[in-house]
């Protein structure tokens, strides 16, 4: 079962009720919401994301989304994730979820504006950060090359030094 494309470039549409979708066989949620520009809430937190493989340009371009729950979220299969939330310039808030993402990971670009986890668009608060790396895989524990999460400058500038260093333990490299 496949999302894929299932929204793009809905670009007028400015609610959407997805909250009691049964997405439990679902494998792709590839560019899902991709150009939705006028949605600013979306409720995708009873999502069970645990078949799905790609995630490449889930959230991209959503420039007015504020928040996103992600909570019951799992990324253990996933094994593509670029773009996912690129180009959300609104959006600060992310609740925890993703369990385990990178576990599984095949298409990675780290060191450029086209990385898999780029979230330079985006003002994201320090909590929402750390939360996100908290629930990640811990790549270093598994012998795993880092790979990397771009931030936002104001967003990377607010992060202390501890939480880079914990970031950097479980091979989620930050930078701006």
């Amino acid at each position: 079962t496949s999302l894929t494309q299932t929204f793009l470039f809905c670009s007028s549409l400015t609610y959407l009720d997805v909250s009691n979708w049964n997405t439990s066989k679902v494998t792709s949620l590839y560019r899902t919401f991709h150009n939705c520009r006028s949605l600013t809430t979306l409720d995708v937190s009873n999502w069970n994301t645990y078949n799905v493989t790609s995630l490449y340009g889930t959230f991209l371009e959503c420039v007015n989304l504020t928040s996103l729950n992600l909570s019951n979220w799992r990324g253990d299969k996933i094994t593509n994730a670029v773009h996912a939330f690129k180009w959300c310039n609104n959006l600060t808030t992310i609740t925890p979820g993703l369990y385990n993402l990178g576990k599984n990971f095949t298409s990675f670009t780290t060191n450029n504006s086209a990385g898999c986890l780029d979230f330079s668009s985006s003002i994201l608060t320090p909590t929402s950060v750390m939360n996100l790396v908290n629930s990640f895989y811990n790549l270093t524990a598994a012998g795993y090359n880092h790979q990397n999460i771009r931030l936002n400058s104001a967003t990377y500038n607010n992060l202390s030094n501890d939480q880079i260093t914990q970031a950097q333990a479980k091979g989620w490299y930050l930078y701006a």
